[in-house]
């Protein structure tokens, strides 16, 4: 698949027989209606914010509500962001936010250009899950395409996902007429016989280890600021789960799988909010304590590491 920014490609259909074999064998599935989902992460400090979201949401609404289910979020973070991406129903994603040109975080490859979440978190990690079943990304949002195509280049899309147009913008861009081009392009490639089809890379795991990751939020009495933002979990850079935000004293689990053969290996699991471009400074931001749990993990210990902002959860086998 040839990818262009602000521009567009051709998707390949897909007919065969095995196709209407798959569609049988997942009928609910492949009659689903699909799904576009709008994720705004703006913070509205003003009526003129407000207003000009609002306006967002009616036009998307406008442009998709005959042939699709929607999804609406504001104030959206990266686990809103990875819900969205790994969900098998939702075959397009415009995440509308701020980018940063001049700021770059690290990582395992170096630098890259970062997109920002309301509270100023980069969240540019979590397009990294994006998965087979997805046609349509656009991020509207200045300069977003440094990111984007930095991804792209690192995760190898065009190979591994053919059929999946992306649109970004490589200088300043105003919010509607921003959302008004992606949607535009969005409407071209969010054909109803196209994503209506089952994932042809949809396949069964095999069952790995079982870990339990619990996340406890602690807060002090009369603490009114407390925010623990959405953390992800990350094995080396592969994204496995995002914890949710919250505002409160509460215990939050993740629980996932891992390969078969990390038992006998040592390894970390790292738990991280992400680098921050503009830390809010009225909050008390908090990422929380751990534990894990398994019984799958026996022939060894667990330790761990911790920052105010990233925690590294590592195995050593005995």
């Amino acid at each position: 698949m040839k990818v262009t920014w602000f521009g567009h490609s051709k998707f390949r259909l897909r007919s065969s027989f095995w196709i209407i074999i798959e569609a049988l064998l997942l009928l609910p599935d492949a009659w689903a209606r699909p799904r576009v989902a709008l994720l705004t992460s703006i913070a509205t400090n003003g009526e003129g914010a407000t207003a000009e979201l609002a306006r967002a949401e009616f036009e998307f609404t406008d442009a998709f509500r005959e042939n699709y289910e929607l999804v609406t979020q504001v104030l959206a973070n990266q686990r809103d962001l990875f819900q969205v991406l790994t969900d098998p129903t939702v075959k397009g994603v415009i995440w509308v936010s701020h980018s940063s040109a001049g700021q770059c975080a690290p990582d395992q490859l170096g630098l890259h250009p970062m997109i920002l979440d309301y509270l100023g978190f980069d969240v540019s990690p979590i397009f990294r899950t994006v998965r087979p079943h997805l046609r349509f990304l656009g991020v509207v949002g200045c300069h977003s395409f440094l990111a984007l195509s930095r991804i792209h280049q690192v995760e190898n899309w065009e190979l591994k996902y053919p059929d999946l147009q992306i649109q970004g913008f490589q200088g300043q861009i105003e919010l509607l007429s921003g959302l008004r081009a992606v949607i535009s392009e969005g409407k071209k490639h969010l054909l109803p016989a196209q994503v209506s089809a089952p994932d042809e890379h949809s396949r069964t795991l095999e069952p790995g280890l079982k870990v339990r990751i619990e996340r406890d939020i602690e807060q002090e009495d009369g603490d009114k600021n407390l925010l623990a933002p959405s953390a992800r979990v990350l094995l080396g850079r592969t994204i496995l789960g995002v914890f949710p935000s919250s505002v409160k004293k509460e215990l939050q689990w993740l629980d996932l799988e891992l390969p078969s053969e990390l038992a006998s290996t040592p390894f970390q699991l790292v738990v991280e909010l992400g680098a921050n471009a503009k830390p809010p400074a009225d909050l008390n931001l908090s990422l929380g304590a751990f534990r894990i749990r398994s019984s799958d993990f026996k022939d060894g210990r667990w330790s761990q590491k911790q920052s105010r902002s990233k925690a590294a959860l590592n195995w050593l086998p005995f």
